[in-house]
């Protein structure tokens, strides 16, 4: 049940960015696939995994060693996801700074390491709450 609330209250409600320019770039005449993804859609996502996995694992007491590594983790992710925002906030101001399919790349690599790690925590979460079978 853990799993099922992180997926919908985490992973589709932190896709909800790359949903809408999904809708904008398939009604507007004018958009191409390039405007499909953008790295701050992307970003956003890795950034509501990271803060899920420190808000859910604030109130655990299980593991500490595991917790303080997982939490370092996320804040290390955080750190370079908002390097990825100061970025693209650059490239707004001129283009030429910024290589944008660079760009892009690690936002993406940075979004599916999010959601790897907040996987492993929250499948970990679950199956330590899971309620055991009587035999």
């Amino acid at each position: 049940m853990l799993k099922l609330k992180w997926f919908i209250y985490t992973v589709l409600i932190g896709l909800i960015p790359v949903g809408a320019r999904f809708i904008v770039v398939l009604v507007s005449p004018r958009a191409n696939n390039e405007m499909l993804w953008n790295e701050t859609d992307i970003a956003s996502f890795g950034l509501a995994l990271n803060i899920s996995n420190i808000s859910v694992l604030e109130h655990e007491s299980f593991h500490r060693q595991w917790k303080t590594v997982v939490n370092g983790l996320s804040v290390i992710l955080l750190i370079f996801i908002a390097l990825v925002f100061g970025l693209s906030f650059m490239k707004e101001i001129d283009p030429s700074l910024i290589s944008v399919l660079r760009l892009k790349q690690t936002s993406f690599i940075l979004a599916v390491t999010s959601f790897v790690l907040s996987y492993v925590v929250y499948d970990r979460l679950g199956s330590r709450r899971a309620p055991r079978m009587r035999s």
